[in-house]
């Protein structure tokens, strides 16, 4: 009997105090957006909800304990300058500007782009640049084409790629 009202008041302790967080998952992936290259702010390359956009891309990054450890779903995608927010740079998205595309190219006598070839994210970027150089071209305005070619993959930067392996691992 000269432990119970210990064990008692100890559990009422126990009882009032907050949550522990040592079984909290320490494990957390996060999405993130970089820009790889700068383009003109033109009315080609603006957006009707974020303004001007760059090329940029876009990965998952899972952290242990805050360093990254193993990527994911890396792909290019419109950077708009915001934290988070992207815009998905797909072929059926540019599928449609090509068709119109083509259709004042025939007028004009531009070179036309062949969708044929948009097939990934990377080619729907170049077919965009390619459409931006022969339309810029044919203006009869000073005009500086853009010399871009994407690689396949973006190359993330070197916290993701190397450093939180050589910290984690």
């Amino acid at each position: 009997m000269n432990y119970f009202l210990p064990v008692l008041v100890g559990l009422a302790v126990l009882s009032l105090a907050p949550d522990a967080n040592a079984r909290r998952n320490q494990a957390q992936q996060e999405g993130y957006v970089f820009k790889y290259k700068e383009l003109p702010n033109v009315d080609f390359f603006k957006t009707d909800n974020f303004g001007y956009m760059d090329i940029g891309y876009t990965f998952n990054s899972t952290k242990v304990f805050g360093v990254p450890l193993w990527n994911s779903d890396v792909k290019w995608c419109g950077y708009v300058g915001r934290e988070k927010n992207y815009i998905i740079i797909t072929p059926a998205v540019v599928i449609s500007r090509i068709a119109a595309y083509n259709r004042e190219a025939k007028k004009h006598k531009w070179a036309p782009v062949d969708p044929a070839k948009v097939t990934n994210n990377r080619e729907a970027w170049h077919a965009l640049i390619a459409m931006y150089n022969n339309i810029g071209k044919a203006s009869g305005k000073k005009f500086t084409p853009l010399d871009i070619k994407l690689p396949p993959k973006p190359t993330l930067p070197f916290w993701y790629r190397v450093g939180g392996k050589l910290v984690g691992g």
